[in-house]
């Protein structure tokens, strides 16, 4: 993360996809997807600086032209590619998640849930809403040697909690492996 100094506040910008939220990635996602609605291109590069560092677009609009460059040159990494970090495993609160391997590694009944999720969500948002269906508790399977993580079961019932909390914790490189889902 980079540092900057506006208005008498620290905002921290990211350096690269690495450090990218899912959240984040959905709001440039948003961002993105509305770009047509925007009057000005200028406009346009506030809101999706705004999105990239949290920044509010009122306080960017007060920049001086200097100030917006070196803010545009600190996140000019965001027009390469994401690449997966291919993880096997996360860690949030102090909880371990693992992937499913495949859509196989779904029962029927969360094929179906997973079409739900996928004709109701909308473009910016389909990552987080179907997380807590591809990114499970790991369970210990196996014995000695053998011993391995798996996902666990679905947990329908806390669905809301653990798409909060996957989407504020987990960096869109940690899940673009899981992108032939969406």
């Amino acid at each position: 993360m980079t540092d900057f100094n506006i208005v008498d506040k620290v905002y921290s910008t990211p350096s690269s996809w690495e450090e990218v939220t899912v959240a984040m990635f959905e709001k440039l996602l948003d961002v993105s997807q509305r770009q047509e609605s925007f009057s000005t291109e200028i406009a346009y590069s506030l809101a999706v600086i705004s999105a990239l560092t949290k920044i509010p677009v009122n306080i960017l609009e007060g920049l001086e032209g200097d100030d917006f460059s070196k803010l545009g040159e600190a996140v000019s990494w965001s027009g390469k590619e994401i690449i997966s970090n291919r993880k096997k495993e996360f860690l949030i609160n102090g909880i371990t998640y693992v992937p499913i391997s495949n859509y196989n590694g779904l029962t029927m009944g969360e094929a179906i849930d997973s079409e739900m999720i996928i004709k109701n969500a909308t473009p910016s948002n389909l990552i987080s809403e179907l997380l807590p269906l591809l990114v499970r508790r790991a369970i210990y399977k196996g014995k000695g040697k053998k011993t391995k993580l798996v996902p666990s079961k679905f947990d329908a019932e806390n669905y809301q909690e653990l798409k909060e909390e996957m989407k504020h914790n987990l960096m869109i490189t940690d899940v673009m492996q899981l992108k032939g889902f969406f």
